[in-house]
C-alpha cells in the first residue's frame, strides 16, 4: 500500500467533520477557558509579581483609622439625650470640650452645609456634637438650635460623657469623624478639612455602602 494512499471511504453513518469546524471550535473552547480563567490567572500575576510595583493605597481624603474602633452602647441621662447608640445611620460626629469659639462655630457650619449638599441622600447621614462642658445650657447648639437643624447635641460634664468619649480615638476634641451604621469609627478629619472633598467622599461611601 502506498504511503500516499488516500483514507478509506466513509461508511455509511460516519459523521465526516470539517476542518474549518474543527478550528472554530477549537477558538470557541480557547475562549471559553479564557474567559473563565483568565480572570483569575491575571490576579495570581499581580499579586505574585505586580503588587511591589503598583500603589493600590485607596484614594481617601480623611484619614482612615486603623485598626478602626467599634463604639460600644452607651447611655447618657437627661431630657432628650436618653440613648443607648446612634447605630442605623452615617454619623458626622463632632466632639467638643468648652467653650464653641469660631472654629468650633465654622465647622458646625460646614458639617450642616455638606449634609445638606448630600440632597436625596441627606436623610442617612446625621450630625451630632458631643459637647463635655460645666454649663450645658449654654453650648451653642443648645442656646441656639434654630441655627443647627437636626443637629442632636450630646452635652454633660466629664462623668456624664465618660462612657462615650473614652471610646473615641486620640485627639478627639481636635477631629471630626465619621461613624458607619454599625457604629464604627472609619474616618478623621482634621478640624481643617474642605467641604467639598469631604461630601465628595461621603457620596462616594454612601453610594456603594450596603449598610444604610
Amino acid at each position: 500500500m502506498s504511503e500516499h494512499q488516500s483514507a478509506p471511504p466513509a461508511k455509511p453513518g460516519d459523521v465526516i467533520l470539517d476542518p474549518a469546524d474543527i478550528r472554530r471550535s477549537r477558538i470557541r473552547f480557547i475562549a471559553l477557558v479564557t474567559l473563565f480563567f483568565g480572570p483569575m490567572l491575571a490576579a495570581w500575576l499581580f499579586v505574585r509579581f505586580g503588587a511591589d510595583y503598583v500603589d493600590i493605597e485607596p484614594n481617601v481624603y480623611g484619614t482612615l483609622i486603623q485598626p478602626v474602633v467599634v463604639l460600644e452602647p452607651f447611655q447618657l441621662s437627661g431630657e432628650d439625650q436618653n440613648t443607648e447608640h446612634f447605630w442605623g445611620m452615617w454619623t458626622l460626629l463632632y466632639p467638643v470640650k468648652g467653650e464653641c469659639d469660631q472654629t468650633c462655630a465654622e465647622i458646625l457650619l460646614a458639617t450642616r452645609q455638606v449634609r445638606t449638599a448630600m440632597a436625596k441622600d441627606m436623610g442617612r447621614i446625621q450630625r451630632v456634637v458631643l459637647w463635655q462642658t460645666d454649663k450645658p445650657e449654654q453650648s451653642l447648639p443648645l442656646a441656639e438650635p434654630e441655627r443647627h437643624p437636626a443637629l442632636r447635641a450630646f452635652s454633660g460634664d466629664k462623668e456624664a460623657l465618660a462612657p462615650l468619649w473614652d471610646q473615641l480615638p486620640e485627639l478627639a476634641e481636635q477631629s471630626l469623624f465619621l461613624i458607619d451604621p454599625r457604629g464604627n469609627v472609619l474616618m478623621r478629619y482634621s478640624l481643617d478639612f474642605e467641604g467639598k472633598p469631604l461630601l465628595k467622599e461621603l457620596r462616594f461611601l454612601l453610594k456603594h455602602s450596603v449598610l444604610g
